[in-house]
């Protein structure tokens, strides 16, 4: 190459790169005069109880991807205020008034989330990681739907599916509570999360299971889409037409109907123990045939040895030498 085509390559090279230097200084200058933000981040920091310094240093040493990819499933403008996570001991008065099931919880009002290390793993986290994914999230889906309030099936079906997905174990738990009776409509799922461990434990696992179905019919965005609509205003069950064009009881009624299917029968009668009863249900019809046949059998045979008594029992008396009509007949004779 002579030296003429390599000045002007490295003159072309160099105004490509100015220009998109440019157009990114535009967009980053467009983007801070409008207050928002590429990438939002959400940052906190740790408060941890004497005992639990070194996860909340473990905790703290995590990639800031993690924040930032929670940010952008709930459709998160902005990284906001920082947001205090509290590492706290069993021996704390707050673990004391909060039932042994409950590992974590988020005051989103207040921008703080409060975790048990100790009670991890207890579902639905197997980590002290998915655990703070999870009360984060509660955070910044309430800040994406503009602080205001969420239905708690939503707010907790988004957080356990950000987290770490819809996993076996949330399916077990929604087969578990399905085979139990199970929720069967929104409004009562929502009432499951006050109804003890047992109704809680479906309650999340089914959540998750509608929030996930939700993501599959209408799009990775679609938490993201509704957050937006009632940050601009509109109520969650608005918010929810707006961003599907779906009217959300129907989408419920929907999703209820393949659960008890999805959820109850079909994984039950594909397990083993579905199996097994299949197997014995089949054995005990056998028997039961086999034992009406032998039933039939031993029937005829009484039927025939009955006969056969009958006729060495009866003589052979001619007609003109039977009883007069007032005289009762012998027993045998009366067939």
């Amino acid at each position: 190459m002579s030296e003429d085509s390599s000045g002007r390559s490295r003159r072309r090279f160099a105004t490509t790169t100015s220009l998109w230097l440019g157009l990114l200084f535009v967009l980053v200058a467009v983007a801070s005069s409008q207050g928002t933000e590429l990438v939002p981040t959400p940052r906190f920091r740790i408060v941890a109880d004497e005992n639990w310094e070194a996860a909340g240093r473990e905790l703290s040493s995590r990639p800031v991807q993690r924040s930032a990819s929670l940010a952008a499933f709930v459709g998160l403008e902005s990284s906001g205020a920082v947001i205090t996570v509290h590492l706290l001991d069993e021996s704390s008065s707050v673990a004391r008034r909060v039932p042994h099931w409950i590992s974590g919880f988020a005051q989103v009002e207040s921008d703080s989330v409060a975790l048990f290390p100790a009670r991890v793993p207890l579902y639905p986290h197997d980590s002290m990681q998915e655990l703070l994914d999870h009360e984060l999230l509660h955070v910044l889906l309430f800040r994406a739907a503009g602080r205001n309030s969420l239905p708690r099936w939503f707010s907790e079906g988004v957080s356990l599916v950000g987290s770490r997905g819809f996993s076996l174990a949330d399916r077990g738990y929604a087969l578990a509570g399905g085979l139990r009776g199970g929720p069967t409509s929104i409004t009562e799922l929502e009432l499951y999360f006050s109804a003890g461990r047992g109704g809680s434990h479906t309650a999340y696992a089914l959540s998750g299971a509608l929030v996930h179905n939700l993501i599959q019919e209408y799009g990775s965005d679609v938490v993201a889409r509704t957050a937006a609509e009632m940050r601009s205003g509109a109520p969650f069950e608005e918010a929810f037409r707006r961003a599907t064009g779906d009217d959300l009881e129907a989408a419920g009624a929907r999703f209820f109907r393949q659960s008890r299917f999805l959820y109850t029968w079909l994984p039950w009668f594909s397990s083993g123990a579905g199996l097994w009863l299949g197997v014995t249900l089949l054995a005990l019809m056998a028997r039961r045939r086999k034992r009406q046949r032998t039933q039939d059998i031993e029937r005829r045979w009484e039927e025939e040895e009955r006969s056969l008594e009958s006729s060495r029992r009866a003589p052979d008396i001619p007609g003109d030498s039977l009883p007069e009509v007032e005289e009762e007949p012998p027993e045998e004779w009366v067939h």
